[in-house]
């Protein structure tokens, strides 16, 4: 398989991941074989490990999950920093909200939907700091930002999917219908909303055409340079 960042890695542009990886834990399978220059991550749920990575090391043997947004928007902002003046694409999974939900001690008691709302504001704050970031950094208007989620919420939080039935593991809308929010100066007006509906999978072509990227030229290339023919 290809991944995105390999894709736009041979494009030209520097490539970082900050968060979340989750694809596999053996060494072929970490993010910086997979496209990234640079990977500052956990391999799995934030339930599952207490291992934060930086490419191939353990950096930190038992982080304290209610301050992984704040780590890896502190990794986000200094790779936007160092790398403002080139093209970069910039992936950046948080754990937050998934469980256990615990909130840093600054949004603490600072939303009227307890724990789960705390953390909410905390990762909307932070996001607010990445995109403050590209404005300092003058690439604001030269930056497409896309957010979104994998799922519904998880049964048994205090989270809801309302209008929809459903949350997280179901076929429902409610487990599969998740907000995508997407920022282009220029091209998307201010305040726009649309009700139409579009599939996570149209994300990678979209993306490429965006940056002009030819992407059957692209996966091509990858697929030989991985697969070289053999003498016979």
């Amino acid at each position: 398989a290809v991944t995105m960042a390999e894709v736009f890695q041979a494009a030209g542009y520097v490539t970082a991941m900050s968060g979340k990886w989750h694809l596999g834990s053996d060494s072929p399978c970490r993010p910086h074989r997979q496209g990234f220059d640079s990977a500052y991550y956990i391999d799995k749920s934030n339930n599952q490990t207490r291992q934060v990575w930086r490419d191939d090391e353990v950096v930190d043997e038992k982080f304290v999950n209610r301050h992984l947004t704040e780590q890896f928007t502190e990794e986000a902002v200094g790779f936007i920093k160092q790398n403002s003046r080139q093209p970069f694409f910039l992936y950046l999974p948080y754990t937050a909200p998934h469980f256990p939900v615990e909130a840093h001690p600054d949004w603490k008691g600072t939303s009227s939907f307890g724990a789960y709302g705390d953390v909410v504001e905390e990762v909307d704050a932070r996001i607010g700091t990445i995109l403050a970031t590209l404005t300092e950094q003058g690439i604001g208007e030269n930056t497409i930002v896309l957010f979104c989620s994998d799922n519904g919420p998880q049964p048994g939080q205090a989270a809801r999917a309302f209008p929809f039935r459903g949350m997280k593991w179901s076929a429902l809308e409610g487990g599969t219908r998740v907000p995508c929010m997407i920022r282009w100066t220029g091209k998307i007006p201010a305040g726009r909303s649309t009700d139409q509906v579009v599939t996570a999978m149209d994300l990678f072509p979209t993306l490429c055409e965006l940056a002009a990227i030819n992407l059957q030229d692209s996966l091509g290339k990858l697929q030989r340079r991985s697969d070289p023919k053999k003498n016979v």
